[in-house]
Protein backbone atom coordinates (compact mmCIF):
# COMPACT_ATOMS: atom_id res chain seq x y z
CA UNK A 1 0.00 0.00 0.00
CA UNK A 2 0.84 3.80 -0.26
CA UNK A 3 1.20 5.99 2.36
CA UNK A 4 -0.01 9.56 1.71
CA UNK A 5 -1.11 12.50 3.75
CA UNK A 6 -3.81 14.02 1.83
CA UNK A 7 -6.55 15.66 3.76
CA UNK A 8 -8.94 16.08 1.10
CA UNK A 9 -11.31 16.73 3.69
CA UNK A 10 -9.53 20.39 4.25
CA UNK A 11 -10.54 21.03 0.52
CA UNK A 12 -14.30 20.96 1.79
CA UNK A 13 -13.39 22.90 5.03
CA UNK A 14 -11.98 25.73 2.69
CA UNK A 15 -15.60 26.17 1.84
CA UNK A 16 -16.36 27.63 5.26
CA UNK A 17 -13.89 31.14 4.96
CA UNK A 18 -13.49 31.35 9.18
CA UNK A 19 -14.15 35.44 9.65
CA UNK A 20 -11.38 37.04 11.75
CA UNK A 21 -14.00 39.35 13.25
CA UNK A 22 -15.65 38.15 16.54
CA UNK A 23 -19.35 37.61 17.20
CA UNK A 24 -20.71 38.69 20.60
CA UNK A 25 -23.18 36.10 21.17
CA UNK A 26 -27.18 36.62 20.94
CA UNK A 27 -28.62 37.43 24.44
CA UNK A 28 -31.89 36.13 25.30
CA UNK A 29 -33.21 38.37 28.23
CA UNK A 30 -35.81 40.51 26.86
CA UNK A 31 -39.21 39.40 27.10
CA UNK A 32 -42.76 41.72 25.90
CA UNK A 33 -46.25 40.26 26.40
CA UNK A 34 -46.50 41.50 22.37
CA UNK A 35 -44.97 38.51 21.15
CA UNK A 36 -46.39 36.10 23.05
CA UNK A 37 -48.86 34.80 20.64
CA UNK A 38 -46.26 36.26 17.62
CA UNK A 39 -44.89 32.11 17.36
CA UNK A 40 -46.05 29.03 16.20
CA UNK A 41 -44.84 25.79 17.53
CA UNK A 42 -45.44 22.76 18.87
CA UNK A 43 -44.08 23.08 23.22
CA UNK A 44 -43.31 19.70 24.70
CA UNK A 45 -45.76 18.70 27.13
CA UNK A 46 -45.38 20.34 30.11
CA UNK A 47 -43.13 23.04 28.78
CA UNK A 48 -43.44 26.25 30.37
CA UNK A 49 -42.63 30.05 28.47
CA UNK A 50 -40.30 31.92 30.12
CA UNK A 51 -39.92 34.99 27.74
CA UNK A 52 -41.24 35.93 24.47
CA UNK A 53 -39.41 38.56 22.15
CA UNK A 54 -39.50 39.91 18.37
CA UNK A 55 -37.62 36.18 17.43
CA UNK A 56 -37.45 34.09 20.16
CA UNK A 57 -39.02 32.32 22.87
CA UNK A 58 -37.61 31.05 25.94
CA UNK A 59 -39.02 28.04 27.81
CA UNK A 60 -37.99 25.51 30.78
CA UNK A 61 -38.98 22.16 30.06
CA UNK A 62 -37.94 20.16 33.29
CA UNK A 63 -34.76 20.64 34.26
CA UNK A 64 -33.66 21.96 30.93
CA UNK A 65 -34.16 25.40 28.89
CA UNK A 66 -35.18 25.43 25.45
CA UNK A 67 -34.29 28.39 23.09
CA UNK A 68 -36.13 28.52 19.57
CA UNK A 69 -35.29 31.54 17.45
CA UNK A 70 -37.47 31.92 13.92
CA UNK A 71 -37.13 34.09 11.04
CA UNK A 72 -39.45 36.96 12.04
CA UNK A 73 -40.83 37.93 8.71
CA UNK A 74 -42.03 34.65 7.77
CA UNK A 75 -42.62 33.02 11.69
CA UNK A 76 -40.74 29.68 10.37
CA UNK A 77 -38.48 28.25 13.12
CA UNK A 78 -34.62 28.89 12.65
CA UNK A 79 -32.92 27.17 15.24
CA UNK A 80 -33.80 24.86 18.61
CA UNK A 81 -31.16 25.02 21.52
CA UNK A 82 -31.54 23.51 24.76
CA UNK A 83 -29.37 24.40 28.02
CA UNK A 84 -29.19 22.93 31.20
CA UNK A 85 -28.79 26.17 32.93
CA UNK A 86 -30.77 29.35 33.58
CA UNK A 87 -27.90 31.21 31.77
CA UNK A 88 -28.06 30.03 28.51
CA UNK A 89 -24.38 28.90 28.57
CA UNK A 90 -24.01 25.05 28.63
CA UNK A 91 -25.57 23.12 25.75
CA UNK A 92 -27.50 20.18 27.18
CA UNK A 93 -30.28 18.06 24.96
CA UNK A 94 -31.39 18.40 21.89
CA UNK A 95 -30.39 21.13 18.56
CA UNK A 96 -31.60 21.89 15.33
CA UNK A 97 -30.58 24.36 12.70
CA UNK A 98 -33.27 25.36 10.04
CA UNK A 99 -32.74 27.33 6.63
CA UNK A 100 -35.13 30.17 6.37
CA UNK A 101 -37.83 28.50 4.94
CA UNK A 102 -38.30 26.14 7.94
CA UNK A 103 -36.23 23.21 6.66
CA UNK A 104 -33.80 21.12 8.86
CA UNK A 105 -30.03 21.77 8.02
CA UNK A 106 -28.17 20.26 11.19
CA UNK A 107 -29.66 18.20 13.67
CA UNK A 108 -28.32 16.82 16.91
CA UNK A 109 -27.78 16.63 20.56
CA UNK A 110 -25.43 17.86 23.16
CA UNK A 111 -24.08 16.48 26.54
CA UNK A 112 -22.56 18.65 29.31
CA UNK A 113 -21.65 21.60 26.57
CA UNK A 114 -20.30 18.66 23.72
CA UNK A 115 -21.17 17.51 20.73
CA UNK A 116 -22.71 14.05 21.62
CA UNK A 117 -24.88 11.64 20.01
CA UNK A 118 -26.11 10.91 16.46
CA UNK A 119 -25.87 14.70 14.01
CA UNK A 120 -26.44 15.21 10.45
CA UNK A 121 -26.09 18.23 7.87
CA UNK A 122 -29.04 18.13 5.44
CA UNK A 123 -30.06 20.13 2.39
CA UNK A 124 -33.64 19.77 0.29
CA UNK A 125 -33.99 16.77 2.83
CA UNK A 126 -30.97 15.25 1.32
CA UNK A 127 -28.35 13.86 4.08
CA UNK A 128 -24.67 15.59 3.23
CA UNK A 129 -22.70 14.45 6.33
CA UNK A 130 -23.48 12.31 8.92
CA UNK A 131 -21.95 10.30 12.29
CA UNK A 132 -21.91 10.13 16.09
CA UNK A 133 -19.91 12.23 18.57
CA UNK A 134 -19.22 11.00 21.52
CA UNK A 135 -18.87 13.82 24.42
CA UNK A 136 -17.11 16.30 21.21
CA UNK A 137 -15.33 13.22 19.42
CA UNK A 138 -16.11 11.53 16.12
CA UNK A 139 -16.76 7.75 16.72
CA UNK A 140 -17.37 4.95 14.05
CA UNK A 141 -18.74 5.33 10.64
CA UNK A 142 -18.82 8.59 9.33
CA UNK A 143 -20.46 9.37 5.49
CA UNK A 144 -20.23 12.63 3.42
CA UNK A 145 -22.85 12.58 0.23
CA UNK A 146 -23.00 14.43 -2.88
CA UNK A 147 -25.74 16.89 -3.59
CA UNK A 148 -27.32 14.49 -6.09
CA UNK A 149 -27.69 11.41 -3.28
CA UNK A 150 -24.86 10.18 -3.95
CA UNK A 151 -22.19 8.98 -1.70
CA UNK A 152 -18.78 10.67 -1.40
CA UNK A 153 -16.73 9.53 1.15
CA UNK A 154 -17.15 7.04 4.55
CA UNK A 155 -14.37 7.08 6.91
CA UNK A 156 -13.84 5.33 10.31
CA UNK A 157 -13.10 7.16 13.34
CA UNK A 158 -12.12 6.49 16.49
CA UNK A 159 -11.91 9.21 19.50
CA UNK A 160 -12.05 11.96 17.42
CA UNK A 161 -9.63 10.82 14.63
CA UNK A 162 -9.58 8.35 11.38
CA UNK A 163 -8.35 5.01 12.13
CA UNK A 164 -9.79 2.29 10.17
CA UNK A 165 -10.74 1.75 6.62
CA UNK A 166 -12.20 4.44 4.27
CA UNK A 167 -13.40 4.81 0.96
CA UNK A 168 -13.85 8.10 -1.39
CA UNK A 169 -16.15 7.91 -4.51
CA UNK A 170 -16.48 10.67 -7.30
CA UNK A 171 -20.29 12.07 -7.95
CA UNK A 172 -20.94 9.15 -10.54
CA UNK A 173 -19.74 6.61 -7.98
CA UNK A 174 -16.32 5.58 -9.23
CA UNK A 175 -14.25 4.76 -6.79
CA UNK A 176 -11.37 7.64 -6.08
CA UNK A 177 -9.30 6.23 -3.61
CA UNK A 178 -9.76 3.21 -0.75
CA UNK A 179 -7.69 1.92 2.00
CA UNK A 180 -7.13 2.35 5.70
CA UNK A 181 -6.20 5.45 7.88
CA UNK A 182 -3.98 5.81 11.04
CA UNK A 183 -4.11 8.36 13.11
CA UNK A 184 -4.86 10.90 9.79
CA UNK A 185 -2.50 9.55 7.55
CA UNK A 186 -4.19 7.62 4.92
CA UNK A 187 -2.27 4.33 3.11
CA UNK A 188 -3.77 3.70 0.03
CA UNK A 189 -4.30 0.33 -1.63
CA UNK A 190 -4.76 1.84 -5.00
CA UNK A 191 -1.22 1.43 -7.29
CA UNK A 192 0.45 4.61 -7.26
CA UNK A 193 -0.30 5.34 -11.34
CA UNK A 194 -4.50 4.41 -10.97
CA UNK A 195 -4.50 6.75 -7.72
CA UNK A 196 -3.37 9.87 -9.52
CA UNK A 197 -5.24 9.41 -12.58
CA UNK A 198 -8.35 9.11 -10.41
CA UNK A 199 -7.76 12.13 -8.03
CA UNK A 200 -8.11 13.74 -11.40
CA UNK A 201 -11.72 13.28 -10.63
CA UNK A 202 -12.49 14.90 -7.94
CA UNK A 203 -15.01 17.80 -7.97
CA UNK A 204 -12.55 20.66 -8.15
CA UNK A 205 -9.02 20.55 -7.55
CA UNK A 206 -8.91 23.59 -5.92
CA UNK A 207 -11.45 26.15 -4.32
CA UNK A 208 -11.24 29.74 -5.22
CA UNK A 209 -9.58 32.71 -3.34
CA UNK A 210 -10.26 36.21 -2.20
CA UNK A 211 -7.58 39.03 -2.03
CA UNK A 212 -3.73 37.75 -1.97
CA UNK A 213 -4.06 34.60 -1.27
CA UNK A 214 -2.75 32.97 -4.35
CA UNK A 215 1.18 34.02 -3.33
CA UNK A 216 0.26 31.54 -0.55
CA UNK A 217 2.72 28.59 -0.15
CA UNK A 218 0.38 25.62 0.81
CA UNK A 219 -3.48 24.86 0.63
CA UNK A 220 -4.22 26.06 4.23
CA UNK A 221 -2.19 29.39 4.35
CA UNK A 222 -4.67 30.17 1.04
CA UNK A 223 -7.46 29.32 2.83
CA UNK A 224 -5.89 31.61 5.36
CA UNK A 225 -5.46 34.04 3.73
CA UNK A 226 -8.87 34.12 1.72
CA UNK A 227 -10.86 34.16 5.24
CA UNK A 228 -9.20 36.96 6.29
CA UNK A 229 -9.70 38.98 3.19
CA UNK A 230 -13.37 38.40 3.03
CA UNK A 231 -13.74 39.27 6.74
CA UNK A 232 -11.90 42.73 6.32
CA UNK A 233 -13.70 42.76 2.98
CA UNK A 234 -17.10 42.64 5.17
CA UNK A 235 -15.91 44.65 8.28
CA UNK A 236 -15.45 47.60 5.66
CA UNK A 237 -18.50 47.14 3.75
CA UNK A 238 -21.07 46.00 6.23
CA UNK A 239 -23.90 48.47 7.62
CA UNK A 240 -25.84 47.09 10.46
CA UNK A 241 -29.80 47.54 9.86
CA UNK A 242 -31.78 49.54 12.18
CA UNK A 243 -33.93 46.17 13.24
CA UNK A 244 -30.81 44.59 14.80
CA UNK A 245 -30.64 47.81 17.19
CA UNK A 246 -33.76 47.43 17.73
CA UNK A 247 -34.34 44.36 18.73
CA UNK A 248 -31.04 43.06 19.63
CA UNK A 249 -30.96 40.32 16.81
CA UNK A 250 -27.32 38.86 16.07
CA UNK A 251 -25.79 35.39 14.98
CA UNK A 252 -24.36 34.51 11.96
CA UNK A 253 -25.85 34.71 8.63
CA UNK A 254 -24.51 31.67 6.35
CA UNK A 255 -24.61 32.54 2.69
CA UNK A 256 -23.79 30.17 -0.11
CA UNK A 257 -22.02 31.96 -2.68
CA UNK A 258 -21.24 30.74 -6.26
CA UNK A 259 -18.22 31.98 -7.67
CA UNK A 260 -18.31 31.33 -11.69
CA UNK A 261 -15.01 30.17 -14.18
CA UNK A 262 -13.99 33.82 -14.58
CA UNK A 263 -14.38 34.55 -10.88
CA UNK A 264 -16.96 37.00 -10.09
CA UNK A 265 -20.24 36.50 -7.87
CA UNK A 266 -23.08 34.70 -10.12
CA UNK A 267 -25.18 34.29 -7.34
CA UNK A 268 -25.76 34.86 -3.74
CA UNK A 269 -27.99 32.18 -2.00
CA UNK A 270 -28.73 33.26 2.17
CA UNK A 271 -29.45 29.81 3.81
CA UNK A 272 -29.83 31.74 7.37
CA UNK A 273 -30.69 34.90 6.82
CA UNK A 274 -32.02 35.52 10.76
CA UNK A 275 -34.42 38.37 9.69
CA UNK A 276 -35.07 39.49 6.18
CA UNK A 277 -32.87 43.10 6.74
CA UNK A 278 -29.81 41.29 7.29
CA UNK A 279 -30.21 38.39 4.73
CA UNK A 280 -30.78 41.69 2.17
CA UNK A 281 -27.72 43.47 3.79
CA UNK A 282 -25.50 40.11 3.55
CA UNK A 283 -26.92 39.68 -0.28
CA UNK A 284 -25.74 43.27 -1.14
CA UNK A 285 -22.14 43.43 0.18
CA UNK A 286 -21.49 39.58 -1.01
CA UNK A 287 -23.03 40.45 -4.49
CA UNK A 288 -20.75 43.66 -4.93
CA UNK A 289 -17.85 41.80 -3.79
CA UNK A 290 -14.72 41.86 -6.08
CA UNK A 291 -13.35 39.49 -8.74
CA UNK A 292 -12.47 36.17 -6.88
CA UNK A 293 -9.45 33.88 -8.50
CA UNK A 294 -11.74 30.97 -9.57
CA UNK A 295 -11.94 27.44 -8.75
CA UNK A 296 -9.40 24.99 -10.76
CA UNK A 297 -11.23 21.30 -12.33
CA UNK A 298 -8.73 19.18 -14.20
CA UNK A 299 -6.30 22.54 -13.86
CA UNK A 300 -9.04 24.31 -15.95
CA UNK A 301 -11.27 27.84 -14.31
CA UNK A 302 -14.45 26.42 -13.27
CA UNK A 303 -17.60 27.37 -11.69
CA UNK A 304 -17.31 26.90 -7.59
CA UNK A 305 -20.13 27.86 -5.02
CA UNK A 306 -18.45 28.20 -1.41
CA UNK A 307 -19.87 29.07 2.02
CA UNK A 308 -19.43 32.44 3.44
CA UNK A 309 -20.29 32.97 7.11
CA UNK A 310 -21.56 36.66 8.44
CA UNK A 311 -21.66 37.55 12.25
CA UNK A 312 -23.59 40.12 13.44
CA UNK A 313 -22.60 41.23 16.99
CA UNK A 314 -25.60 42.56 19.49
CA UNK A 315 -25.30 45.96 20.02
Amino acid sequence: MNRYTLPLSTLLLGLCLVLAKAATAQRYAMTDARFAEAHTYEAEPGERVLRTWYHYVVSRHGMRYVVRTFFPETGALTSLRTFQDRGLKVLDGPFALYSDDGRAVTTGSYAEGELHGAWQTATEGQPLVAGIYDMGLRVGDWQEHYPNGQLKSSFTYDGGEELGPYVMYDTTGVVLDKGNSILGERYTEMPPAEFEARRGRQVVDEFPCFGECSEAENLAARTEASGIAVSEYIRDHLTTPDVVKTYGIGGRVNASVLIDAEGNVADVDIVNGLCQPLADECRRILGDMPRWEPGKKNGKPAAVRVLVPVHFAVR
